[in-house]
């Protein structure tokens, strides 16, 4: 008998963040013309196809006062490697690599391969923002990188303009390159505006700017992702042996995500918001739980510290009474992350009421 894991069919599985929405029909129309095509779009990607797709990714960003060069934007396959070869090409054995607790376990994961060492620094100011004396505090002569996460993924925070400006002006002044991942920065709510901290006075030559599909278009099986290299960081970035491009007819569908139109981000993220209100709502109607109105993202983070159980082991209880399986917020970060649950709301309001629900009499049974 074969040791590969098998999932149970009848357990409810809203733990990975991979939207419930289809890609959009153009972006699609445009991966279908391109292979039907062929020729340049079915090879080797040429410098035609690279030049396309990095044209769509600086016009889309310019939206944020920050002004790229096509030959700056580097395709990979997911977000995920993007990470690991900024990082990969950035630190050397001894660097510490500043990240926020909590934030994405990659973000953390990926520093001790490369020989780099972690440093972690606490996003414990009113709902997971950042006290800019916190992160003073954990600065030394070895930090080289800082990892941003906005808006925050489990936590949902939008850094203010004020947060990035404090972000840096700390940065500048130790010369410390900040890997900023903004996957989310189309989905906010409730007035909060998404700045790019590479827009801040000396961060554009110090910021590598990690993005992917994913989210945004519903693009996650479709492994598409990108990061920006300033030319800056040209001459301390060592030379990855990873060639982990896309095939050029899923270059050319990204550039025509990017190019618009914007109706079906808009229609997301107001399905979002409208489970962000609800499930909210509904978290805080539960004896024993809490949970703040995250200002972007797509994740509730509920915090059941006063019910006195581990996290993993309500996730991993829960799974196996009630058939829902969530995520252990706790494995976020070491601190501030603990006694905290992750829930991604890739699903409609009614399986959400389901989930609630079913977390309630759960909750009760304890």
């Amino acid at each position: 008998m074969s040791s590969r894991r098998v999932r149970d069919p009848d357990v409810l599985r809203i733990s990975s963040g991979d939207p419930d929405f289809e890609a959009p029909s153009y972006v699609k129309e445009a991966a279908i013309k391109a292979i039907q095509e062929g020729e340049k779009w079915t090879h080797y990607a040429s410098a035609e196809v690279t030049d396309e797709f990095g044209k769509a990714v600086c016009n889309y960003y310019s939206k944020y006062g920050v002004k790229y060069e096509p030959a700056q934007v580097n395709a990979t396959a997911g977000s995920g490697v993007a990470l690991y070869i900024v990082m990969a090409g950035l630190l050397k054995p001894g660097d510490e690599c500043l990240t926020f607790d909590p934030t994405f376990g990659s973000h953390f994961r990926t520093p001790p391969e490369v020989g780099a060492k972690n440093v972690f620094v606490p996003l414990n100011k009113g709902h997971f923002h950042l006290d800019p004396e916190d992160l003073k505090k954990k600065i030394t002569p070895k930090s080289r990188m800082l990892v941003l996460c906005n808006p925050n993924n489990p936590a949902g925070t939008v850094f203010t303009k004020d947060e990035l400006k404090a972000i840096a002006e700390i940065c500048v002044e130790n010369d410390i390159v900040v890997l900023a991942d903004e996957i989310y920065n189309e989905f906010v709510y409730d007035g909060h505006k998404h700045y790019a901290i590479a827009a801040m006075e000396g961060m554009k030559e110090r910021t590598v700017l990690v993005m992917s599909y994913s989210k945004t278009f519903g693009m996650t099986g479709w492994r598409l992702g990108y990061y920006v290299l300033p030319k800056e960081l040209e001459p301390k970035w060592k030379s990855i042996p990873a060639r982990a491009q896309p095939a050029s007819f899923i270059l050319h569908a990204g550039a025509a995500a990017l190019n618009g139109p914007w109706d079906y981000v808009e229609k997301a993220c107001a399905e979002y918001d409208k489970r962000r209100k609800f499930f909210v709502k509904r978290m805080n109607e539960i004896k024993g739980v809490s949970c703040h109105m995250f200002e972007g993202a797509f994740y509730a983070y509920p915090n059941i510290k006063d019910l006195k159980i581990p996290t993993a082991k309500f996730v991993q209880d829960f799974a196996a009474k009630e058939k829902v399986q969530i995520s252990d917020g706790g494995s976020f970060g070491p601190v501030v992350a603990q006694g905290h649950l992750r829930v991604p709301l890739v699903k409609p309001v009614e399986i959400l009421e389901t989930v609630t629900d079913k977390m309630e009499r759960f909750i009760k049974d304890l």
